[in-house]
């Protein structure tokens, strides 16, 4: 499939749109309440921009924990690479619900973790 085209572009362009209206008037490093108990925060600090880009966001999700430990927050992937990598770093993992799920992937044979 190509960039740009199908179900996938369309479900990532929404959510990007979504993101867009929701940040609107924020301001950077500063949280936004999406709803009750749940918030947006977007990372700030652009000197962790290397070859690696799960661990960038890996290392921005450990930031933001550090910040908000009441709460902490979650990594949300059906990647097993990433998921294993958050478990490693005491960051919470959240898998995609299965409706929202790729089809004909490894993951449709693996159960969640419990």
């Amino acid at each position: 499939m190509l960039y740009g085209q199908g179900d996938l572009a369309r479900k990532a362009a929404t959510a990007i749109r979504y993101l867009e209206r929701v940040l609107m008037g924020g301001q950077p490093g500063h949280p936004v309440q999406l709803r009750q108990g749940a918030t947006l925060e977007v990372w700030v600090d652009t000197d962790d921009r290397g070859g690696d880009a799960d661990l960038s966001i890996l290392r921005c999700a450990a930031d933001l924990n550090g910040l908000h430990p009441d709460t902490g927050v979650r990594v949300l992937s059906d990647d097993t690479g990433m998921r294993l990598r958050a478990q490693l770093m005491d960051l919470k993992v959240v898998r995609l619900p299965e409706e929202y799920r790729k089809k004909g992937t490894a993951l449709d044979d693996v159960p969640p973790p419990v």
